[in-house]
């Protein structure tokens, strides 16, 4: 399904009027799910694109938030901001991966 296609427009009006149907406090969960939908609708390696992406992101997300310095702890927060970056980087890294590895 390509946004020129029948399809598409079809399922664009869909996914909105069921993102609008779905409590707010739920409504990624909607448009994720139609985000998938999508790109496996394109090709089995986009949708696995994807999931890389997504995966790589929550995870790094929740290491960096893990990873937070103490605002009262000053040579902890100096130690902790430089591997930050790193981690940071090491994401980045990854998540553009998926993209070099496709085109």
């Amino acid at each position: 399904m390509t946004f020129t296609t029948g399809t598409y427009l079809l399922f664009l009006p869909a996914v909105v009027l069921l993102t609008f149907r779905v409590r707010p406090d739920r409504r990624w969960i909607v448009l994720l799910a139609a985000g998938y939908v999508f790109y496996a609708s394109l090709g089995l390696e986009y949708l696995v694109a994807l999931l890389w992406v997504t995966a790589n992101a929550y995870l790094g997300g929740l290491l960096l938030a893990r990873s937070a310095p103490n605002p009262g702890d000053s040579e902890r927060l100096q130690r902790v901001t430089s591997s930050r970056k790193v981690h940071l980087a090491l994401f980045i890294l990854l998540t553009s991966a998926s993209l070099l590895v496709l085109k």
